[in-house]
């Protein structure tokens, strides 16, 4: 607690001497004593304790009487932030409320269980520490939500404005694309709203795409490289949706066709003993398309028995094979395999 020491002259005048070099401060006990022109009490000093501080300067002296009270920490006042809201209908703003104590400390009481919150009208709320604006609240409505917490207030003023959803930016998937002479790689292109929503717009009418090649083109939500693109050739698509823009960066490259599958028909074969049941075996391509493997020269037929062969593109039970044998036929061609399952019976 700050004091003043005043020295009264023989002139009539007056002198301030409370940091003044000559000035003696005595006190009664060590837990009080004076610094910078203040009474200062110990942390170790308990409540309840009396003291004095003897002041001395010219010869005079004054007496201080201390007394050592542990006071309540209590809100002086409130600060809302923002104090002024604007939310759109249906949406919500969070807001921020602060207590600042009487010791200098600050406590945020925003969802505290004693923060109370008064609307002027039931279609502004609050709600989890945010402003909200009912479905039902018509632009241009004005109101105040009036804060109470230890006996403070605060008033947090709110307009209610329609906002426009306006494109913030765009996203492409893939962002690198590359694509085969002939072929074609699906894309996707996502607005980001300035409500927080998406909306693929890939194929929306107003969604325009440039490309830097005309052996490039988007058609129908993919990138397609013509079949005279030559292998290596890079590119741009340039994607404009909503005032914003992405770009996808393409390369065009020759890709070798593999077998992806084999495909047996059919994929159970019951024969008699003595004929033959017409197979048929199907590579599926890398590329989509599908080539009759069934006579290739490189398509391996592996019986599990010797009684079951294939011939001619055909499953060929012996004479010899008996009513109810079984077995398989494994195929394979470009790396892959599938199997054919064999019945005898007569």
């Amino acid at each position: 607690m700050p004091i003043s020491i005043v020295a009264n002259m023989s002139d009539g005048s007056t002198k301030n001497v409370t940091t003044d070099s000559k000035t003696k401060y005595e006190s009664s006990d060590s837990r009080i004593v004076v610094s910078g022109g203040n009474i200062v009490a110990s942390n170790l000093a308990p409540d309840g304790m009396t003291g004095t501080v003897k002041v001395t300067y010219g010869g005079k002296e004054a007496t201080i009487n201390v007394l050592v009270k542990k006071t309540e920490v209590i809100v002086e006042s409130l600060t809302a932030t923002p104090v002024d809201v604007t939310v759109a209908p249906g949406k919500s703003v969070p807001i921020s409320i602060v207590a600042n104590m009487s010791d200098g400390s600050t406590k945020n009481v925003t969802t505290d269980s004693t923060t109370k919150y008064v609307s002027s009208d039931s279609k502004i709320v609050v709600s989890g520490g945010s402003i909200v604006a009912s479905n039902l609240a018509p632009d241009g409505l004005t109101g105040t939500v009036k804060v109470t917490y230890g006996g403070k207030e605060a008033t947090i003023n709110v307009l209610v404005k329609k906002t426009e959803v306006i494109v913030e930016s765009l996203t492409a998937t893939p962002v690198d694309v590359t694509v085969a002479p002939g072929k074609s790689v699906p894309i996707s292109i996502v607005a980001n709203m300035s409500d927080g929503s998406t909306k693929n717009v890939t194929t929306d009418s107003t969604t325009k795409y440039v490309s830097s090649d005309s052996k490039i083109v988007v058609s129908g939500g993919s990138i397609v490289a013509s079949n005279l693109a030559p292998d290596g050739l890079t590119g741009t698509v340039k994607v404009t949706y909503g005032g914003k823009e992405a770009t996808i960066n393409v390369l065009v490259k020759k890709t070798g066709v593999t077998v992806e599958s084999l495909t047996a028909t059919p994929v159970d074969v019951t024969v008699a003993p003595g004929k033959s049941v017409p197979i048929s075996i199907v590579a599926n391509m890398s590329d989509g398309s599908t080539k009759n493997v069934t006579t290739d020269s490189t398509t391996k037929y592996v019986s599990s028995d010797s009684k079951i062969v294939v011939s001619g593109g055909s499953i060929v039970a012996s004479n010899l094979a008996p009513d109810g044998l079984t077995g398989t036929v494994k195929v394979t061609y470009g790396g892959k395999e599938v199997t054919i399952n064999v019945l005898v019976k007569k």
